[in-house]
C-alpha cells in the first residue's frame, strides 16, 4: 500500500499483514506547509502528488512540485518505483496531468487534467519494463 501527501513532499509504503499496516520505508521529507496555510496563503502553497498508484511489482506516482497558483502552467511528472523505492524511471508529461490510471499489461498511461473542459484525456507508452 502506497501513501503520497498533497502538501508535504513524502510517499510511503506499507507493507499489509494479518497483523496490520508496517511502514516499509519512505522517500522525501517530512517539512509541512503550516506558516502558509496558517497565514492563508494556500496558492503560495507547494503542491506536490496528486495521485499514485501501486502496481504488481511498480509505484506509479505523480508529482507536481510546484505553487498552487502555477499548477495550470506545471509539467507533472511521473515517478515510476520498485517496490523497494528505487527510482526506476521518472517522465516528463510534458503538461499538468491531475489524475492517471495504470495499464501494466500494456505499458499505457491514461491521464487527464479535470481542468480542461475538451481533450483532458491523454495516453502515454511506458518504457517496456
Amino acid at each position: 500500500m502506497t501513501i503520497t501527501y498533497r502538501y508535504i513532499n513524502r510517499l510511503e509504503v506499507f507493507q499489509i499483514s494479518p497483523l496490520g499496516f508496517n511502514l516499509k520505508f519512505i522517500i522525501g521529507d517530512n517539512k509541512v506547509q503550516n506558516d502558509l496555510y496558517n497565514r492563508d496563503l494556500d496558492d503560495e502553497m507547494v503542491y506536490y502528488y496528486s495521485d499514485i498508484i501501486c502496481g504488481k511489482n511498480t509505484i506509479y506516482a505523480l508529482y507536481q512540485g510546484t505553487q498552487v497558483r502555477n499548477l495550470s502552467n506545471a509539467r507533472s511528472l511521473l515517478e515510476i518505483y520498485n517496490l523497494d523505492g528505487e527510482n526506476l524511471k521518472t517522465i516528463n508529461l510534458g503538461r499538468y496531468i491531475s489524475d492517471i490510471v495504470i495499464d501494466e499489461a500494456n505499458n499505457i498511461v491514461y491521464a487527464c487534467d479535470k481542468n480542461v473542459e475538451d481533450d483532458y484525456l491523454y495516453q502515454y507508452q511506458l518504457p517496456p519494463s
